[in-house]
């Protein structure tokens, strides 16, 4: 089948209005995500932990602690991905901590190396943690996995994903 000179003059003419077309969705875009507009972005470690508490009272405890330390500065870098196994308001309880006492609980280099004691580099999911004997954390100490275990704390929730990491939800403080 041959096309005469007006039927391929119209599909060039409709190809590059096609492709004009899909250039302007394209920068509109990109000009929307640069400036704030267009798809949010999820939510980091911190702001996801934050987000949560906000729901549910979990991690009142945990944010108070980050807080009042580096590490809530540390887990909000988006350029660095990180696993954190965060403890629940009730797994604090049990040392008896709690939001209001934690901070003064502890020196501020104690209280940070209990924290990266819960943190790993990288984005570890739960198919990644279960298949190892052990996972190296901030602290450069090696916390045990041992079933669905972290240095002996349950892990009771797992692959909460952040725009820089992944949470697994944990039934106690690790002390290592």
């Amino acid at each position: 089948m041959t096309l005469s000179k007006v039927q391929t003059n119209f599909l060039v003419i409709i190809g590059f209005a096609a492709l004009s077309l899909l250039s302007i969705i394209f920068l509109q875009s990109s000009a929307s995500a640069h400036s704030g507009g267009g798809y949010a972005k999820p939510p980091n470690i911190v702001e996801t932990a934050v987000s949560i508490n906000q729901s549910t009272g979990e991690f009142s405890t945990l944010i108070a602690a980050a807080s009042c330390t580096d590490i809530a500065g540390r887990l909000s870098n988006n350029h660095r991905n990180f696993t954190l196994f965060a403890p629940t308001d009730a797994a604090f309880a049990k040392l008896s901590l709690n939001a209001s006492n934690v901070c003064s609980s502890f020196d501020t280099a104690t209280l940070t190396t209990i924290l990266e004691n819960h943190i790993s580099r990288g984005e570890k999911s739960a198919e990644c943690v279960l298949g190892r004997s052990s996972i190296r954390t901030l602290a450069r100490e090696r916390a045990p996995i041992v079933g669905a275990t972290i240095a002996g704390q349950n892990i009771i929730q797992t692959d909460v994903q952040t725009r820089n990491g992944i949470i697994h939800v944990i039934d106690g403080v690790i002390l290592l």
